[in-house]
């Protein structure tokens, strides 16, 4: 249960979402309304994350986000555990595409500010 603040939420992001090794605020936008998919750093390390990733899908690096931070900023934290045990969902509440794109800026900055937890052979 995702009941401590300081769990890590951890975003393997793809190289699309990467200029000049800095991550664009893409890495924390939602399409078509579903949630973001992340991992629940309690349950995994970043390298295992990527490496999970990775197997399916290109990516660049981890970055990640405190339970507390995603909160404080209205993202609901979900503890779906699903396709696999360290799942979890971030659900932005309902906002216009502006003020969707501005909490991902947000999301996107507070993860930089602790920088990359991770990154692959690039």
């Amino acid at each position: 249960m995702l009941n401590d603040d300081s769990i890590l939420l951890l975003r393997v992001v793809n190289p699309a979402w990467v200029q000049a090794d800095e991550v664009t605020s893409q890495v924390f936008v939602p399409y078509d309304g579903n949630p973001i998919s992340v991992f629940d750093g309690s349950m995994i390390s970043p390298e295992e994350a990527f490496e999970r990733f990775s197997e399916n899908h290109d990516a660049y690096g981890v970055i990640g986000i405190s339970v507390g931070e995603a909160k404080s900023l209205g993202v609901e934290v979900i503890e779906d555990r699903t396709p696999y045990p360290e799942h979890i969902s971030l659900k932005f509440p309902e906002l216009s595409r502006n003020a969707q794109k501005k909490l991902s800026r947000k999301l996107r900055d507070v993860a930089m500010s602790r920088g990359w937890l991770h990154k692959g052979l690039i």
